[in-house]
């Protein structure tokens, strides 16, 4: 009874079926993808409510399957309520929470990126860092260009060493920027990162994760008696700094010394920049 209450409304026939085939329906029906583990979680809780009753019934006190069916839907709620905090009310009939899930229909937020170039006598370097697998084979990337957005320096380079983490590759695209920065004697120098915990970790407002503290160290020092400023940005306007990482990984060292030398990829990547192109950011936001 309790398996037909939960499994008609979703579509699933029982008719037939083991266990194991059932659990595997529900893991197999259609959802949109950000709340699909609701479906997924059904069964456990299912499973948990029932051997909770066999328990109850061996000690002799009687619990009814309606019972059963009301603590099911006030887990899954829980469940739910803990997962999607902004969650104010959710229905205790299956049916209805059933139709809710086929008709969800997250809402897109879309943001504009701009990169912008520096003030005069500044230079604005961007850095990013690539990892496939996280840990995996890993790369550091860096390009630095001045207030008319034209390309000084770019830099990138294969890590040697295995299974480096993003936040190590990141790291390091920082440090090897600010080496640059250190031979070039540049002194007003804005850093932009698209990683948050590299631009907290080196403003000392995060801990340091303990497999970057020797690096960290390093980029304090060169960092002293210069005038660096340290910002976030979102992804896709930090476009150079990312395409120059993902290119050592697939043709090696990258050492680039002005506009021309660029391939035409990162020559597209720059002169929209300097028209100050927008990148748009999507993303689904959670409900």
């Amino acid at each position: 009874m309790v398996w037909e209450h939960f499994c008609g409304p979703v579509g699933i026939n029982m008719k037939n079926m083991q266990l194991s085939q059932i659990i595997n329906r529900w893991w197999e029906i259609d959802a949109h993808h950000q709340i699909k583990y609701i479906f997924q979680a059904v069964p456990s809780i299912i499973v948990w409510e029932l051997w909770k009753r066999r328990n109850t019934l061996k000690n002799g006190k009687k619990i009814s399957s309606n019972k059963v069916i009301y603590q099911i839907m006030h887990t899954l709620i829980l469940f739910m309520k803990t997962r999607r905090r902004n969650c104010t009310y959710i229905p205790y009939k299956w049916t209805m929470v059933v139709e809710a899930i086929h008709n969800y229909n997250p809402t897109v937020k879309v943001t504009k990126v701009i990169w912008g170039p520096p003030n005069t006598g500044w230079v604005k370097v961007n850095t990013d860092g690539a990892s496939k697998g996280n840990p995996g084979r890993s790369s550091w990337g860096f390009c630095v260009r001045n207030n008319k957005g034209d390309v000084i320096q770019a830099q990138a380079k294969e890590i040697d060493e295995p299974l480096i983490t993003n936040t190590q590759a990141e790291t390091m695209a920082l440090l090897h920027a600010l080496k640059y920065i250190d031979t070039a004697q540049l002194d007003k120098v804005i850093i932009e990162t698209d990683s948050l915990l590299l631009k907290n970790i080196v403003e000392r407002v995060w801990k340091v994760p303990w497999k970057v503290v020797n690096i960290l160290e390093e980029i304090w020092r060169l960092m002293q008696g210069k005038t660096v400023v340290i910002s976030h940005i979102f992804r896709e306007g930090n476009k150079l700094a990312d395409y120059l990482a993902n290119l050592a990984l697939e043709k090696g060292t990258v050492q680039v010394n002005c506009f021309q030398e660029l391939e035409s990829q990162g020559k597209r990547i720059v002169n929209s920049d300097k028209l100050v192109v927008p990148y748009l950011r999507i993303r689904q936001c959670r409900k």
